[in-house]
């Protein structure tokens, strides 16, 4: 039995975790032992996670501060690693990566890009794997790092899509052999299951035509779009509903501008995050993904596996998620309204896209059997 440790940055909501929980269902218990390790250790997904023997900070620390755990000293705890991690992340990484190396793992997979791939070269392990679920290109010029020394430290390094495997190779051209594109594994049936809870949200109500969108938001998204194109479906006659799933900072407050300036307050409507997105997505008439860029959404599978049709902007992976005329649509953001436009007024068309949505089946055999290959020492 192989022991595989799961390194990620932290524990809240997002298309990380949910990808990670979908994988480390379908893995076989018999094949590998699991345990994961999150950077930092607060968030929705620490309780999901303690059904995978998620290994606690607040275990560790006695080993290297030499004392007593209490519960008393949780805060003191949590303050010293966040400052610890911030002013001498080498030190961090160093103590962490021996306490973990101790617990002798076969794999160890950084399943997040950033210090979480940086700090999982530090545990020993027979095999190294990074996952990268983010543009490259995008990362790099929000971040300024040069990450080759880091990545050269790796076995493999798993892409999320075929556009971002190609990306990194792009990015870093000594690790470009290392480099394979593994589509994200899918709880097909969870997703299901959880579509036919009913929405906890009096605000949502289906209109003639309900659009949802779901994400952070974030400038990538474009959400602050959304106002202007409701407008101009509004001012088509078209009585419309948009409804936004999740939240943000700076952007949610330029969001909340346009919806005033474009006078669309009673038709785009802000619902927060949600722990369980499914139940909305599921009763909407289309998902639309105005993203400027995309590894590989999410969201877009989810949609999909619900038989909801999708409008996305034209991402460049926007074509590995979506199968034109038979999942949704794709077209440059400018040309969304206008695409909502004629859908709706084409009853025909929508007819025929829906009865096309209801073969799709999410393939995650292929998927689980690449993982395992990549499993192999």
């Amino acid at each position: 039995m192989k022991r595989i440790l799961f390194i990620t940055s932290g524990l809240t909501h997002g298309g990380v975790n949910k990808s990670l929980l979908s994988l480390l269902k379908v893995l076989d218990k018999q094949q590998y032992e699991i345990e994961l390790f999150s950077i930092y250790q607060s968030g929705p997904y620490m309780e999901i996670f303690s059904d995978y023997n998620f290994v606690s900070l607040h275990n560790l620390i006695p080993s290297f501060l030499h004392y007593d755990q209490t519960k008393e000293k949780n805060i003191f705890t949590d303050l010293y690693l966040k400052t610890l991690i911030h002013l001498f992340p080498m030190r961090y990484c160093q103590k962490f990566g021996d306490i973990l190396s101790s617990r002798q793992y076969d794999i160890v997979v950084s399943f997040q890009e950033g210090f979480a791939t940086y700090f999982a070269t530090f545990v020993k392990a027979s095999k190294h794997i990074a996952w990268i679920h983010c543009d490259y290109s995008r990362y790099l010029k929000i971040t300024g790092k040069d990450e080759t020394t880091t990545y050269q430290k790796y076995d493999d390094i798993v892409a999320v899509s075929n556009y971002t495997a190609e990306i990194v190779k792009k990015c870093i051209p000594c690790v470009a052999n290392k480099v394979m594109a593994i589509h994200n594994v899918m709880d097909d049936q969870d997703i299901i299951l959880k579509s036919h809870e009913k929405t906890d949200d009096k605000r949502f109500v289906k209109n003639k035509l309900t659009l949802v969108s779901i994400g952070r938001i974030s400038p990538v998204k474009r959400f602050v779009e959304i106002p202007q194109m409701t407008k101009k479906i509004k001012e088509a006659g078209i009585p419309v509903k948009w409804y936004i799933i999740g939240d943000g900072d700076s952007e949610k407050k330029e969001l909340i501008k346009q919806i005033s300036v474009n006078d669309v307050e009673n038709e785009v409507i802000l619902l927060g995050e949600k722990s369980n997105p499914y139940s909305y997505l599921g009763q909407c008439d289309w998902l639309v993904c105005p993203s400027s860029s995309e590894a590989y959404p999410n969201v877009v599978n989810e949609a999909r596996i619900l038989h909801t049709p999708v409008i996305t902007a034209d991402f460049p992976s926007s074509c590995e998620v979506v199968d034109i005329g038979k999942t949704g649509f794709i077209c440059s953001i400018d040309k969304i309204a206008d695409m909502i436009i004629e859908l709706y007024q084409n009853k025909e068309e929508y007819k025929k896209l829906i009865c096309e949505t209801q073969k799709f089946v999410y393939d995650n055999d292929s998927t689980v059997c690449q993982i395992q290959n990549c499993f192999d020492i």
